[in-house]
């Protein structure tokens, strides 16, 4: 299927001002399909396949959004996607689908993070975006950027296989100063995405093989940076 566009979907359709724009302000176009309806369709074409499937659902829309600072865009784009993840669910859920969360595995993420906090976010690190202050039905928050930044990522998981992915969760997002105090990253305990795809890769076997794909070790982050910064101070050069 190839959607009726000029060099985008929704996103990029005329009106509105980024500064201001909320979402909805300016009609979404009807010639455009939802993400739900492009989800359904290549559910329905792949789910004939008596061997299963491996299906990727991006909402790539929400991602120029947030290099734009519209965060009304970016708003819509976060419905669109949550309605395609509800619509993935019931498919699995419904009589019409072979496939239940006995033998499917649902995970949701991102593949990067955009510096959007709430508005107190120079002083509250890592503060959220927060709950509508001013009446204008939208919520508080501040853009720090207009690119991609190194911040950890919501991941879930849902179904088959699911504990193992909550398993790889196993290191800390943390610096520690010379006492063990954290003086800097969330606290969260994170995985990365070569442990996932190697994770995932085990579960089928790579390229339908019996033997199982040995996972990655993880990376020490803290050495890995410590390296980076010797070798500034040596080279002059942040790259290893």
């Amino acid at each position: 299927m190839i959607a009726q566009a000029f060099t985008g979907t929704n996103f990029y359709r005329a009106g509105g001002d980024p500064e201001s724009e909320k979402p909805y302000d300016v009609p979404r176009l009807e010639s455009s399909p939802t993400l739900t309806e492009l989800s359904q369709a290549a559910l329905n074409k792949l789910g004939t396949d008596d061997d299963g499937f491996y299906l990727t659902i991006e909402g790539g829309g929400v991602d120029r959004a947030m290099h734009g600072n519209n965060f009304g865009r970016m708003i819509e784009e976060y419905v669109d996607f949550d309605a395609a993840v509800k619509s993935t669910i019931d498919w699995v859920n419904s009589e019409e689908s072979a496939a239940t969360f006995e033998d499917t595995l649902l995970i949701v993420t991102a593949d990067h993070d955009h510096l959007l906090f709430g508005p107190e976010g120079e002083t509250i690190p890592y503060q959220r975006v927060q709950e509508d202050r001013d009446g204008d039905g939208v919520p508080e928050y501040q853009w720090f950027g207009d690119s991609h930044s190194n911040q950890l990522v919501p991941l879930y998981a849902f179904g088959a296989g699911a504990e193992g992915v909550a398993a790889l969760a196993d290191q800390k997002d943390a610096v520690l100063d010379a006492d063990g105090n954290r003086v800097a990253g969330s606290g969260r305990d994170y995985t990365d995405q070569a442990e996932l795809g190697a994770y995932l890769l085990d579960q089928v076997g790579e390229d339908g093989a019996d033997e199982p794909v040995a996972p990655q070790e993880p990376v020490d982050w803290n050495a890995l940076a410590a390296q980076v910064l010797a070798n500034y101070e040596a080279t002059g050069s942040w790259y290893l």
